[in-house]
């Protein structure tokens, strides 16, 4: 292999040629599909709202999800926080899912609501107050 060859490996993929689509969910209710963290300790918040796909990621809100690869945190994602459908899908997607271990005490702090995380309407708000 040569290093062009090499260099061009990545962006040959799965994700390359399909672009991942609200639809191609079948639950499409609001809710979180990934919860977890970034390097450099971030929260990373992927959820459903009104049939977007939305990322915050500490108190930014990430507009470009063309790429796959935005969507999931360059560290670890909480799977107890995280969509199974959606999880399923990136997975089928060849996409690496960086999960920490499962945590019960955690599983079991998840509040009734549909989001585990701050939204951009969390974020709206704090900055109006």
């Amino acid at each position: 292999m040569r290093k062009e060859q090499y260099d061009a490996l990545e962006h040959v993929a799965v994700f390359d040629r399909f672009k991942l689509d609200v639809e191609t969910l079948h639950d499409l209710s609001d809710r979180t599909l990934l919860y977890g963290y970034t390097s450099d300790r971030r929260d990373h918040h992927l959820y459903l709202l009104d049939r977007e796909i939305c990322l915050v990621v500490g108190d930014v809100v990430v507009r470009d999800l063309s790429d796959i690869r935005r969507m999931v945190p360059t560290k670890r994602l909480y799977p107890e926080a995280c969509d199974a459908e959606f999880c399923e899908l990136l997975l089928f997607l060849n996409t690496n899912l960086p999960f920490t271990a499962w945590c019960d005490k955690r599983a079991e702090q998840r509040g009734a609501g549909p989001f585990y995380g701050e939204t951009h309407e969390d974020l709206k708000r704090a900055c109006q107050s």
